[in-house]
């Protein structure tokens, strides 16, 4: 279908668990592919169009602090997008700095994450071992709480009623407690952010159960940040646990 190849995706994730491709595009949808349909060799072979779209903008219309005197673009275009482990649900960061947190089932979101800064959301990311969701603009890297009660709810954004709070993977983390979409930590640097990733080691490739934060920017060098809320630090710089049960110490001494 040439109309979906014209609109012009902006970001792309693949399935951890399922044969699905997703595709942010410039128009606020995200658009699935199964990776499953045989290549064609005709024009309008299916492997050229999406099986399912799912309209993001809509869903984060009204929210956020998007402002059109000082940024440009359309505020609902998607500019990220990750699956968590399970690969039943999915978050999606959009040009007006809002993130939606969705069960892959239903088109409606779980939760609307905002960004007050109102800029692209450029990176976002599970993460397993904290049950939380890591999700960064060009200003700084929000920590927040994926899980929460049916009960709990937060001021920052908006919570579907039904849900338990759960990603279906018995290995999670039940989270770090409060509500859905609380916030955990905010993390500033030197410089804007352009992408960042939890670095592992041999034990934990994919980083899910690290402390550790690496960001790039508009720098030279990378930009790292220990967060010991969200896990131990790599073996390749355990001692950075050590620094930290030390500077525990001395402030226990204080009080």
């Amino acid at each position: 279908d040439a109309r979906v190849l014209q609109l012009g995706g902006s970001c792309i994730a693949v399935s951890p668990t399922h044969a699905l491709t997703a595709i942010g595009a410039e128009d606020g949808t995200v658009r699935f592919w199964d990776n499953r349909v045989p290549l064609g060799h005709g024009p309008s072979d299916n492997h050229l169009s999406p099986f399912l779209n799912l309209d993001v903008a809509s869903a984060t219309s009204g929210y956020g602090f998007f402002d059109d005197a000082t940024n440009s673009g359309f505020p609902g275009e998607v500019t990220s997008i990750c699956f968590d482990s399970s690969g039943l649900h999915m978050c999606a960061g959009t040009r007006g700095g809002n993130v939606a947190l969705y069960d892959m089932r239903s088109s409606k979101p779980l939760f609307i994450k905002e960004h007050q800064y109102g800029l692209p959301i450029h990176t976002v990311q599970f993460h397993a071992g904290s049950g939380t969701i890591l999700s960064s603009d060009p200003k700084l890297v929000k920590i927040w709480n994926a899980k929460g009660s049916v009960t709990s709810s937060s001021s920052a954004g908006q919570r579907r009623d039904d849900w338990n709070g759960g990603f279906g993977d018995s290995t999670d983390s039940e989270g770090l407690g409060g509500a859905i979409g609380s916030i955990v930590a905010n993390v500033e640097g030197t410089a804007d952010f352009t992408h960042f990733i939890t670095s592992g080691d041999s034990r934990d490739p994919s980083g899910q159960n690290s402390g550790l934060l690496l960001c790039t920017g508009e720098q030279s060098k990378v930009q790292s940040f220990y967060c010991p809320i969200l896990g131990a630090a790599p073996q390749w710089c355990s001692f950075l646990d050590n620094i930290t049960e030390e500077l525990e110490e001395k402030d226990g001494m204080l009080d």
